[in-house]
């Protein structure tokens, strides 16, 4: 029999993934606005959840409680201290909250096992697609281009940075050390005997993206998966200290390279992720303790409909950050928060990433169990994506903040429903 079910989350799955690439081949303005939707979708069946049990977990509370006042910080420095225009207000703070609204959404309705394994299923099933077409990238580039225009083709040290499905090279790297993150979480726990083959390949094609996002964050989940583990082992620490060593001389050029890039300034020339983030402090102060607003600094709205703080703060002559050409006004996080909330809602912002941070790590248990595993991938999750934060919009970027909130918000139901079975 046809299972429709299973139908509609490869569907989903597929087009939240790859929502990028579809565009370009597609113009359809529901493709465009699809993640948008998705959020909308499970906000509306979260609140008809809420208004089924007439109460919330105290955990939600205070989750939802910090989203609000993020929200309003950021409110309020735009009306304060820059120019209003509605449409573009309420765009702009959709784009600063619909990551952590989602996590509070699917903190509320969890998921059962058998849509978590099919969840597991559908992900690995196009890992392995895209591990395939991700080879054929890495050895046939030219072929590639011609089959897949939409894709970014870039090279690194002499190496094709694969894209694979993905626009850009970054998005494969994160998903493929995402699935290898699910499925060591699952071997681990033992879920799935061949969890080890898919952990191992899809952690090894991470590197193929030669991104040193996905580089450091191998190497920092290594070093903590063994500092936050509740049965401390030699054998795990000597093998883990092995592993980081092998990446970081693989790679040392790569990091060398993208740190000497991004934040070494002994050139004459400024870059531009260090501009917006010196500048994000400057902010800090001359609005504190408020920002200049959403939509205004350092986020996808204030480079689309260009910033007048980037004329302010003199950033217009900066190599990417120009009126004509701002390629790179998305190149960082966390100065979007600084700078468009100020102290009041970067303090929200990371408060909330620290609880969630807390009390996954609290309840990480050796217990072997598809709940278990849940937690712990939510964990490692978060981690990626607090690293990538720092070269990336991880948290408001599709697809990364649409699977980071489907992953940490499915481990924060288990966390706040121990005992509860979701039907």
């Amino acid at each position: 029999m046809i299972n429709l079910k299973k139908i509609l989350a490869y569907i989903v799955i597929f087009i939240l993934l790859f929502q990028e690439s579809i565009q370009r081949m597609v113009s359809l303005s529901i493709i465009d606005c699809f993640d948008e939707l998705f959020i909308v979708f499970l906000s509306l069946a979260a609140l008809a959840r809420f208004f089924q049990r007439k109460s919330l977990k105290m955990t939600n509370i205070i989750l939802l409680f910090l989203m609000l006042m993020f929200l309003i910080f950021g409110s309020l420095s735009l009306v304060l201290n820059s120019s209003v225009i509605i449409s573009r207000y309420i765009e702009s703070s959709f784009l600063a909250i619909k990551c952590f609204l989602l996590i509070i959404d699917v903190s509320i309705l969890g998921f059962n096992d058998d849509d978590k394994k099919m969840f597991l299923e559908t992900m690995n099933n196009i890992g392995v697609l895209c591990v395939i077409i991700g080879i054929f990238n890495f050895i046939f580039p030219s072929l590639y281009s011609k089959i897949f225009p939409f894709a970014i083709v870039t090279r690194r040290f002499g190496f094709v940075s694969v894209t694979s499905l993905f626009y850009h090279t970054g998005r494969f790297g994160w998903f493929m050390l995402f699935l290898s993150l699910m499925n060591y979480t699952l071997y681990k726990k033992d879920i799935n005997p061949k969890s080890k083959k898919f952990f191992i390949m899809f952690g090894l094609c991470s590197m193929l993206s030669f991104r040193t996002k996905v580089i450091s964050s191998i190497i920092i989940i290594l070093i903590i998966n063994t500092v936050i583990t509740k049965k401390i082992e030699m054998k795990k620490i000597i093998t883990s200290l092995i592993a980081v060593f092998i990446v970081f001389i693989l790679f040392k050029d790569v990091i060398i390279n993208t740190y000497d890039l991004y934040f070494n300034d002994s050139t004459d020339s400024v870059s531009a992720r260090q501009s917006l983030l010196d500048n994000s402090y400057e902010i800090m102060k001359d609005y504190f303790p408020l920002g200049v607003g959403f939509g205004k600094y350092g986020s996808w709205y204030a480079r689309i409909y260009y910033s007048e703080y980037y004329y302010k703060y003199h950033m217009t002559n900066v190599y990417g950050l120009s009126p004509s050409g701002a390629y790179f006004a998305t190149d960082t996080f966390w100065s979007a928060i600084f700078g468009e909330s100020g102290v009041l809602g970067s303090i929200c912002y990371i408060s909330f990433i620290i609880y969630m941070f807390r009390l996954l790590k609290k309840n990480i248990t050796l217990e072997k169990s598809i709940k278990a595993a849940t937690i712990s991938f939510s964990l490692f999750v978060l981690i990626q994506s607090i690293i990538e934060s720092f070269g990336e919009p991880s948290f408001n970027s599709p697809p990364q903040n649409i699977f980071l909130a489907l992953v940490v918000g499915a481990g924060l139901y288990e966390c706040i429903n121990k005992n509860e079975v979701v039907s």
